[in-house]
C-alpha cells in the first residue's frame, strides 16, 4: 500500500506539470538555490523584484510539502494532521495544494514562458481564491507584461485579501505611474506611507511624483518626514539629477553640504554632477565644431557650383584668338 501511494503521489506531481522532463524543474529552481531569489535585482521588467523576493517563502513551502508527501508514504500517517490546511499533502489521494502550482509558475516566469506562469497561478487561484501569493503574482505577472488592466484588477483582489501589505500599494501605484495616472498613483503611493509612516522607500516615491508635478514643497515636506534636513535635501537632488535635471539637482546638494559638510553620498554626488557637466561642455563643443565642419562644407559646395556655372559659360561663349567676344 505504501509503494502504491508513493506511485499515486509521483503521477499526481507528474500529471501536474509540478516534476517530470528531464530537468524537473520544481526541484531544479530549489538546487539552484534561494540565494538567487533574493539577489540584487537589476531587471528593467516591471514588478519581478517583488515577484521574485517572494519566491523563496513559496517555494521553499512547497519544495518541502511535496517532499513530505513522498516521503509520507515510506513512513506511516502521522498523529498530527492538519485537516483545514488546504495546502497540505498528508491526504489519501494527494491533494496538491496552491503553493505548488505558485510555485511552478514563478518556476515558468523566470523562465520567460509567461503562458504557463499564467497558467499555473490560474490554478492556484482556483484552489484557493483568497490566496495573497497566487493572486499577487497574477497581478505582477500582467503588470510586467503591460497588460495593465488586468494587473488593476487583481492588485485590487489583494487589497481585500491582505489591505495592509504595503507592497499591494507600491506597486500597483508604479503600475498606475506608467500609465501615466499620475493623481491615482499618488493616493496609492499615499496608502503606503498611511500605512507605515516611517517607511524611507515610501516618503521618496511620494516625493519623487511630486517632483515630477512640479511641487518641489511637498516633495521636502514628504523627505522631512523620514530624514535629516541634509539628508533630504540629498534626497532632493537625487530625484533632480535622475530627471536630468543638473543645476538644481546642484543647488540641492549645496544645501545639504551647508548643513552637513562631511555629508559623503552629496559630496560623491556633486562631483559626479561636475564631471559630468565638464563632460557636457565638452560634447557640445564637439557639437559645434561639428556645425562649423558642416558649414564650411555648404561653403565649398557652393562655391564649387558657382565654378561649374562659370565653366558651363566659358564653354558655351564665342571665342576669338583665345579671347571671349564681347
Amino acid at each position: 500500500m505504501k509503494f502504491q501511494l508513493c506511485a499515486l503521489t509521483i503521477a499526481a506531481l507528474a500529471s501536474s506539470g509540478c516534476i517530470g522532463g528531464a530537468s524537473n524543474s520544481l526541484t531544479s529552481s530549489m538546487s539552484a538555490g534561494t540565494s538567487s531569489v533574493v539577489t540584487k535585482f537589476g531587471d528593467t521588467g516591471r514588478s519581478v523584484k517583488g515577484q521574485f523576493s517572494s519566491m523563496g517563502t513559496v517555494m521553499g513551502s512547497a519544495y518541502s510539502k511535496s517532499k513530505n508527501m513522498v516521503t509520507s508514504a515510506f513512513t506511516g500517517p502521522t498523529n498530527a494532521v492538519d485537516e483545514s490546511d488546504p495546502t497540505s499533502l498528508s491526504g489519501k489521494p494527494p491533494i496538491l495544494g496552491p503553493e505548488l502550482y505558485i510555485a511552478q509558475g514563478q518556476n515558468y516566469e523566470m523562465r520567460g514562458n509567461f503562458e504557463k506562469a499564467n497558467e499555473f497561478y490560474g490554478k492556484a487561484i482556483e484552489i484557493e481564491p483568497k490566496n495573497f501569493a497566487a493572486v499577487m503574482s497574477m497581478a505582477r505577472l500582467a503588470n510586467r507584461q503591460s497588460d495593465f488592466a488586468k494587473a488593476t484588477e487583481y492588485y485590487a483582489k489583494a487589497e481585500t485579501i491582505s489591505p495592509t501589505d504595503t507592497s499591494i500599494y507600491t506597486e500597483a501605484g508604479q503600475c498606475l505611474l506608467t500609465q501615466g495616472k499620475q493623481d491615482l498613483a499618488r493616493e496609492q503611493f499615499q496608502k503606503a506611507v498611511n500605512l507605515e509612516p516611517s517607511n524611507q522607500s515610501h516618503r521618496q516615491k511620494l516625493a519623487s511624483l511630486y517632483v515630477e508635478q512640479g511641487r518641489s514643497d511637498a516633495a521636502m515636506q514628504e523627505l522631512t518626514q523620514v530624514h535629516t534636513p541634509a539628508m533630504a535635501n540629498y534626497q532632493m537632488a537625487y530625484i533632480h539629477a535622475a530627471r536630468k535635471n543638473v543645476p538644481v539637482a546642484q543647488q540641492y546638494l549645496q544645501a545639504a553640504l551647508q548643513i552637513d559638510p562631511n555629508l559623503q553620498p552629496a559630496r560623491e554626488l556633486m562631483g559626479t554632477l561636475n564631471a559630468s557637466g565638464l563632460a557636457q561642455q565638452a560634447y557640445g563643443s564637439y557639437q559645434q565644431a561639428g556645425q562649423m565642419y558642416q558649414g564650411a562644407g555648404q561653403v565649398y559646395q557652393q562655391a564649387n557650383q558657382v565654378y561649374q556655372n562659370a565653366s558651363a559659360i566659358m564653354s558655351t561663349a564665342p571665342q576669338t584668338n583665345g579671347n571671349i567676344s564681347r
